[in-house]
């Protein structure tokens, strides 16, 4: 019986020495003022009780650690009480690559545009950003990721990547000569060839668009081709007239006449005056070809009175309409050449001799031209002439 007592009165002093301390620990407790704090990292709530009178304190109390970039919705000075809330959103290491030029730094921010315009990156219409995120799995693979925002990952490297982006275009010319366009006519000699039309080439401009990223191509986005003219073919008039000379008259047999005599002497036949021919006197030329020096004039010169040497008003008119040979080109020729000579000129064509020249001697013909012509243009050719037709 002496043992029990002996146990029951250890027990009860035990108790006492218990309750003597939560005594103690509970005035100690009063006097020290703890707090209870809720520190919210990330998003992450965690309590603690801290003695700490200040949030500086609870940072070297060891409490809580705030790094430099790291986002506090508290001052270092404010005075810690029960049930605070301290947020804190911790910045983590990036790699920002502007384009190729790259540089670390640390961001708070999920949002990539937000950490971009902390550090005065603008964005162009037309530039890029992406999240490449570089990490090791389960198996220690290294692996890339692209998430959707800023974040921060144990072991992982985060760069935020921006492409510029810029477009340009290139233009280029290209000729193309139409098809010649081939006419026939009686105006030329057979087989001879004139360019009426001298034509010109159709041009196309075609114009491509590059795109570049970071100042290098990247590729080929668009091509288009306008035409710019439309051009004009070349026209080349082919002749088809055969000059067939009419056959020369057979000449009437000579009647025989019985000469009487008489001692009056025969009348002389007058001499002939040849009225076609009043600039040389030269007897009448047959159906010939002679190399002609062809100049040209206008009816409306100076001193010039619109009407040819035969009567014929020219002033408004360059060509002629012969009963057999249609519409042919006018011409002053030299008094060999009767009026109403049809004469065919190569590269020009048939003309009718209506007008004469003091200067229109020989071989030289002058060409009647429309007043939109320029005869100073024309200047003077050594061309291939026909006699066709002598006078009228």
């Amino acid at each position: 019986m002496q043992v029990k007592r002996d146990i029951t009165g250890r027990i009860m002093s035990l108790g006492v020495i218990a309750t003597s301390i939560f005594a103690i620990m509970h005035s100690n407790l009063t006097e020290v003022n703890m707090n209870e704090v809720t520190i919210v990292e990330n998003g992450e709530r965690n309590t603690i009780t801290t003695e700490a009178e200040t949030v500086l304190g609870l940072v070297t109390g060891g409490y809580v650690q705030i790094g430099n970039f790291d986002d506090v919705s508290v001052e270092m000075e404010d005075v810690v009480y029960n049930g605070m809330e301290i947020e804190i959103t911790r910045a983590f290491p990036i790699t920002i690559n502007d384009g190729g030029t790259r540089f670390q730094t640390m961001a708070r921010s999920s949002d990539v545009f937000e950490v971009l315009s902390q550090y005065e990156i603008e964005l162009g219409h037309h530039d890029l950003t992406e999240i490449m995120m570089t990490g090791t799995n389960a198996l220690g693979e290294e692996v890339q990721v692209n998430p959707t925002i800023l974040t921060a990952f144990a072991n992982s490297e985060v760069e935020v990547i921006v492409t510029r982006i810029h477009f340009e275009t290139e233009s280029s010319f290209e000729e193309f000569t139409l098809e010649t366009v081939y006419i026939y006519t009686d105006d030329l000699l057979e087989g001879e060839r004139v360019i009426q039309i001298a034509g010109s080439p159709k041009i196309e401009k075609t114009i491509v668009e590059f795109e570049y990223r970071n100042g290098e191509l990247y590729e080929i986005v668009d091509t288009q081709t306008v035409v710019i003219d439309e051009g004009v073919a070349q026209v080349v008039a082919i002749g088809t007239y055969v000059y067939v000379p009419e056959p020369e008259p057979e000449p009437e047999p000579t009647p025989i006449v019985t000469q009487v005599a008489s001692s009056t002497p025969a009348p002389q036949a007058p001499a002939s005056n040849p009225t076609n021919n009043v600039n040389t006197g030269t007897p009448t030329p047959s159906l010939e070809s002679f190399t002609a020096n062809v100049t040209a004039y206008v009816a409306t010169c100076d001193g010039c009175s619109g009407i040819t040497a035969n009567g014929t008003d020219v002033r408004s008119i360059s060509t002629f309409y012969d009963a057999s040979f249609g519409s042919v080109r006018i011409l002053a020729a030299d008094g060999r050449f009767p009026f109403g000579t049809i004469i065919y000129v190569s590269g020009i064509g048939k003309g009718v001799v209506l007008d004469r020249g003091g200067s229109v001697t020989g071989n030289v013909l002058d060409l009647l031209m429309g007043s939109y012509a320029n005869p100073l243009q024309f200047g003077r050719q050594s061309l291939q002439a026909q006699v066709i037709r002598l006078g009228w």
